[in-house]
């Protein structure tokens, strides 16, 4: 029985198409097989008539169906076009396109067995092709060139001596051999076959020598003594380097480095002074100069014994040296003199640094017998593990409490004045809770007190007719900030099980670095001096200072690096400056590398200014390395010298002109003269630039390093727009270049727009494929950039006063030289001034 309402509907529904034509049986069957003859053979002249069409299977075995029912055999072909078409598919062999087919065959199979074959072979081919999906014919893959270079700051001797002369300077070593046969009187069998007390003989006299005022003789014997008499193993390299090594060693022992180190000071000072004879005094300095920095290189080889070399640290650190070539190094900046040999003072100081304090690999050792110490968990770069910082977790924190204020996450690590916005310190650090739409905002809004249910809002009014503006785009979305008032079911939790899993996953994985507990012992006691809790002049008891313990032998290069940062730290300023101008000076030189012709001088030049800049960002980064291993602010000062001397637009301007003239440095004059013309069947390189490339590492990591967790120098260097420089640094597959490339480029992205996100896609997927991430990484998306923004100057500031207070308090001596005063009233006696100005 039909109800009414279904009657009305049928009516309201019908369609009256008017009375159909019946088709005859065969014109139906010619019209398909007409189209299939359209369809199968593509490019065929034959007529339709002509081909053999395959006859189709017989269906009367077919359950359910009967022969002599035509009406039902059409319909199940006429439905069952796969049938039809296999024979049409391309692959098919054989009689198939013949016009016969197999009658056992089973058509409504995708492919046949040829053409699964073919198709296992291909997916074996993508298989190793390491996940590259571009690989087909049409496409062949484009291998990225590899540049065999691994990053390493050993100190290769050969290399070490042959970039400390010039050509010139070379040429001129010839005149020792007869100066010293002429000084001394050796015999007929040089010096390195005398016996050690005649070796001894010959070394007092000299020492004696050079406490008087006629000492150029004596330096200049000294000096071929300590090349190893090399005239004696003319024609044999590795003896003429052992002998290096033995007189270098015999030269220490003899203790003769203090006596050297004395007229080398007098001797510089005599340079900067003086009015007359400034090249005689030039060539005295360049030869005390070589003489240290030839022992210093033997003594920084593996293979010298430990207690010789911690003799030689000794012997440097009662003379200060590394403090007086940084003050050498600013008597130059404000009085430049050719006569001061700056490039030797500067290659000098590179070495002398890293035999002081250690190198890199040294560094990261000692890092982790520290933490040790400190009962801190080093990081291991090689593992896998998600890792977080304590700052991370009290955000993740706050995102919890502010959706389930009842749940109670575990605890947090970080002081409880962390939120303090009454402090200049609020901004020292910028992460901030997940989605927050309020703009310039550094704490969270309270709930509201009237909360909708649904996120939507009530609807808009029309726009106006006379509005020329474009209709916003708008989103609604539930505010992160809001407790969650939605009802849960009956035995169930009121917090999700995932966030109770998610807390405890990150709490776990929360890992308290040296930085920031060396970070937040400074701005505690920042803060209590802010509020007039304490005075600032009182000493503190501080956990992380190292020239007081002495109960640790394996922290003495820390005590170093604590020593020269006290006696340096009026001068590191001008030590930057001068090392950053090397930059400069290098990036002018490939103007000149890419000319027509070059002489032989300018060649000579080109060279110098390289292995110069090749030191001077080495110093640069092994610096920031060490002096953030002894105190991250003292690490922070060092990287807001080097900002503001203006180093990141210098690379910006570097890698710039590098990547839009690399093509220019193969010189070819006619379009005839194609030998010079490199061919992608060339194979590779027999060799690589390495100083360039150990340059260029540098120079991105110390980017990289000042620059990381700092919004206002992060926008300064994406106002350079690196994107393209950076894209043809990545064309190349080299890991120690990539790694830091890829971080810039993360760093920039959260401060870029859609459309530069949309034109580097490859950029970010690289940095997803090749960086390691952190247990909260929102680099990409959920991070509130306008906020980070707006606070940028505000982080800057912060860090700057926090910087200075840490001088101030430990380094009053030196910050006084620079001008700044030490405070003497207290709190309280401030703000009474302040609120009595005119009594």
């Amino acid at each position: 029985m039909v109800s009414r309402e279904a009657e009305i509907f049928e009516r309201a529904n019908l369609v009256d198409v008017g009375v159909q034509k019946i088709e005859p049986e065969h014109a139906q069957r010619r019209s398909l097989d007409h189209s299939m003859d359209l369809l199968s053979l593509h490019g065929d002249t034959t007529s339709p008539t002509e081909r053999t069409h395959p006859q189709r299977p017989n269906i009367s075995g077919i359950d359910g169906f009967e022969s002599e029912n035509e009406d039902d055999d059409f319909e199940l072909e006429a439905l069952n076009i796969d049938e039809v078409d296999s024979p049409a598919i391309p692959h098919i062999t054989g009689n198939a396109v013949n016009g016969s087919m197999d009658s056992n065959a089973d058509n409504n199979m995708i492919v046949d067995e040829a053409f699964q074959k073919s198709l296992n072979e291909r997916a074996s081919q993508f298989a190793s092709s390491e996940g590259n999906s571009i690989n087909t014919n049409s496409f062949p893959e484009v291998p990225k060139p590899k540049v065999n270079y691994d990053y390493s700051d050993e100190v290769s001797f050969s290399n070490a001596l042959d970039e400390w002369f010039t050509s010139k300077e070379m040429d001129d070593l010839s005149k020792f051999k007869q100066i010293f046969e002429s000084h001394l009187d050796c015999g007929h069998y040089g010096f390195n076959r005398l016996g050690i007390d005649e070796k001894e003989t010959v070394i007092e006299q000299l020492v004696y020598e050079l406490n008087t005022d006629n000492n150029d003789n004596a330096i200049s014997c000294m000096l071929f003594i300590a090349l190893g008499a090399f005239d004696e193993h003319k024609f044999a390299i590795e003896d003429g380097i052992t002998s290096i090594r033995r007189n270098c060693l015999f030269l220490v022992r003899s203790n003769v480095i203090p006596t050297l180190l004395s007229v080398f000071d007098s001797t510089f000072e005599s340079c900067s002074t003086a009015k007359s004879g400034l090249v005689a005094k030039s060539n005295t300095l360049f030869h005390i100069t070589t003489i240290i920095y030839v022992v210093s290189l033997v003594h920084s080889g593996d293979d010298v014994d430990d207690s010789e070399v911690e003799t030689l640290r000794n012997i440097f650190d009662q003379h200060q040296t590394l403090v007086k070539l940084v003050k050498f190094i600013d008597e130059w900046r404000w009085n430049s003199r050719a006569s001061l040999r700056i490039r030797n003072i500067i290659v000098l100081f590179g070495l002398l640094v890293q035999l002081q304090f250690g190198n890199l690999k040294k560094r990261l050792e000692t890092k982790q017998k520290l933490c040790k110490k400190l009962g801190l968990g080093a990081s291991d770069p090689s593992s896998d593990t998600l890792r977080a910082s304590p700052v991370d977790f009290h955000m993740f924190r706050h995102d919890i409490t502010s959706r389930y204020p009842s749940f109670i996450p575990p605890p947090s690590t970080l002081p409880d004045e962390y939120d303090d916005s009454s402090s200049l310190l609020q901004f020292i650090t910028l992460p901030r809770p997940q989605a927050i739409p309020t703009r310039g905002s550094n704490i969270a809004q309270p709930p509201p007190s009237i909360h909708l249910a649904t996120p939507a809002s009530s609807p808009s009014p029309p726009p106006s007719p006379l509005s020329k503006s474009l209709k916003n785009k708008r989103s609604f979305q539930a505010h992160s900030s809001y407790p969650l008032i939605y009802p849960t079911e009956p035995g169930e939790d009121a917090v999700p099980k995932s966030i109770l899993e998610a807390s405890q996953l990150f709490a776990s994985r929360v890992q308290e670095k040296l930085s920031l507990k060396q970070l937040w012992f400074e701005r505690d006691i920042f803060m209590k001096q802010e509020r007039g809790w304490t005075d600032a002049s009182e000493p503190e008891e501080d956990p992380f200072s190292y020239l007081e313990d002495t109960s640790s032998d394996d922290l003495i290069s820390l005590k170093r690096v604590e020593s020269f940062y006290q006696g340096s730290i009026n001068y590191l300023s001008s030590l930057v400056h001068v090392l950053v101008q090397l930059s400069v000076n290098s990036h002018a030189s490939i103007d000149t590398l890419l000319g027509n012709m070059c002489t032989a001088n300018e060649l000579e030049m080109i060279r110098a200014k390289e292995l110069l800049f090749k030191q001077a960002t080495y110093i640069l980064l092994l610096i920031l390395k060490w002096f953030k291993t002894c105190h991250i602010l003292k690490f922070e000062y060092l990287c807001t010298l080097i900002y503001d001397s203006n180093y990141l637009n210098i690379v910006s301007h570097y890698l710039k002109a590098l990547n839009s003239r690399i093509l220019d440095r193969i010189q070819c004059t006619t379009v005839f003269n194609y030998s010079k013309s490199v061919w992608i069947n060339d194979g590779p390189f027999p060799s690589i630039d390495e100083n360039f490339c150990f340059t260029l590492v540098n120079m991105l990591t110390i980017t990289n390093v000042i620059s990381r967790g700092k919004t206002q120098r992060i926008l300064t260097i994406n106002e350079g727009d690196p994107a393209t420089a950076l894209r043809n640094l990545l064309s190349i597959h080299n890991k120690p270049i990539w790694d830091p490339v890829l971080k810039i480029i993360k760093d920039i992205t959260s401060f870029n727009g859609k459309k530069w996100k949309a034109n580097n896609m490859d950029l970010i997927s690289m940095v997803y494929l090749h960086t390691k991430s952190k247990l909260r990484d929102n680099w990409l998306s959920g991070k509130d950039v306008e906020s980070e923004i707006s606070d940028a100057y505000g982080q800057e500031i912060a860090l700057r006063a926090l910087i200075q207070f840490y001088n101030m308090r430990k380094y009053a001596v030196g910050m006084e030289k620079l001008g700044y005063e030490k405070k003497t009233r207290d709190f309280f006696t401030r703000e009474v001034d302040l609120a009595t100005p005119d009594i």
